[in-house]
């Protein structure tokens, strides 16, 4: 027989699972993607000029086919640089302080990870 047979689902938390048999009777395990963002720079608290880098680690069976950032409720900035799971912001300022989101998906499903960006003011000495 040909095709591929799904013999069972499992969500445990926001990961689900999804267990295939193919005809050749092997048994292939597949789940949507993990994702973590990991802060490139700065570092601690983030000031106002101070520029952001953010990297979307995407890890999925299958591996995810597709990986975007987003702003929750408004734009990412207009000069914000994307290059595939990269996010880089220069020069920041309060009116970017938001939820950024990293989406990645595969053929099981979607998954994210947010980061909360606060942007303080100007050290005075």
């Amino acid at each position: 027989m040909q095709g591929v047979y799904t013999n069972w689902k499992r969500v445990t938390g926001r990961r689900e699972s999804v267990c295939q048999i193919l005809p050749s009777q092997r048994w292939i395990l597949q789940h949507k993607p993990e994702v973590t963002i990991k802060v490139g720079f700065p570092q601690g608290l983030i000031r106002e000029g101070e520029n952001l880098e953010l990297t979307c680690q995407a890890k999925g069976k299958p591996q995810p086919h597709q990986v975007n950032w987003m702003r929750v409720d408004d734009e990412v900035p207009s000069h914000a640089v994307i290059t595939g799971s990269d996010l880089y912001i220069e020069n920041l300022n309060k009116s970017y302080n938001g939820t950024y989101r990293c989406v990645a998906s595969n053929s099981v499903g979607e998954t994210y990870a947010d980061y909360i960006l606060y942007v303080r003011g100007h050290v005075l000495i």
